[in-house]
Parts: C-alpha cells; sequence; structure tokens
C-alpha cells in the first residue's frame, strides 16, 4: 500500500473537504509535520466479526492526533470507531462489527482533519 504524505497546513488554515458521511477529526501539530492515513483492508475473524483498523501515521512526534475509522458495506456507512492520542507520531483504532449473510464489499475509511481520508477494501468476499 502506498503511503500518501500530506503537509499539515494548519499555519495557514487550509481544511481538505471530506465527505459528508463520516466527518473528521483533528490533528494538532507543527505545519511542518508530515502525516497520512493508513486503512486496512476488513478481515473476517472466526467469530463472525469483521475487524477493521485504520490510524494516521507522522514522521514526527505531535502534540495530538485524533482519527476516525469508519466501515462501510456495500458503499453506505455502517459504523465507527475513533481515538485521540497524545504526544505521539501514530494513532490506530480498531473496531468489530457483525458480518451479515451473503457476500458484502466491506471497506475501511481513515479520517483525520487536514488530511486526505483513505480507504481499503476487503478483496476476500466475506
Amino acid at each position: 500500500m502506498s503511503r500518501l504524505k500530506i503537509a499539515l497546513a494548519l499555519a495557514v488554515g487550509t481544511v481538505l473537504a471530506l465527505p459528508s458521511a463520516a466527518p473528521a477529526a483533528t490533528v494538532s501539530a507543527a505545519a511542518d509535520s508530515f502525516c497520512w492515513t493508513v486503512p486496512k483492508a476488513p478481515t473476517y475473524s472466526a467469530s463472525g466479526q469483521i475487524v477493521y483498523e485504520g490510524g494516521v501515521q507522522c514522521e514526527g512526534n505531535v502534540q495530538e492526533l485524533s482519527v476516525k475509522v469508519s466501515l462501510s458495506m456495500n458503499g453506505s456507512f455502517v459504523t465507527h470507531t475513533s481515538k485521540t492520542c497524545e504526544s505521539t507520531s501514530r494513532c490506530f483504532d480498531l473496531g468489530l462489527y457483525p458480518n451479515r449473510s451473503g457476500n458484502q464489499e466491506w471497506c475501511t475509511w481513515v479520517y483525520a482533519q487536514h488530511l486526505i481520508s483513505t480507504e481499503a477494501c476487503e478483496t476476500a468476499g466475506f
């Protein structure tokens, strides 16, 4: 998976538009910090749960990272989890969601303010 690096533009107040279905969280850092979102493709657990995970990675420590990790099923958002981490270079969160009968397309979306949202979708067809 390629890492998408975006310079945080807090110093000039630049905000990137994100889909309204899943609003972004915040990244508080110096204007020269480089951070990117890291979605992981959902997996199926033996307990019948869809496991979705993702986060934000930065090249250096930042004061605060907040991330929202959402799960979509067949293109519609079904759930999310969020987390805030302090004085760190990374912030990841993980969630579980009950699987449905049939074959769905499951995707993980990662959102953080001032960063472009990214997604990763499963390929196993569960």
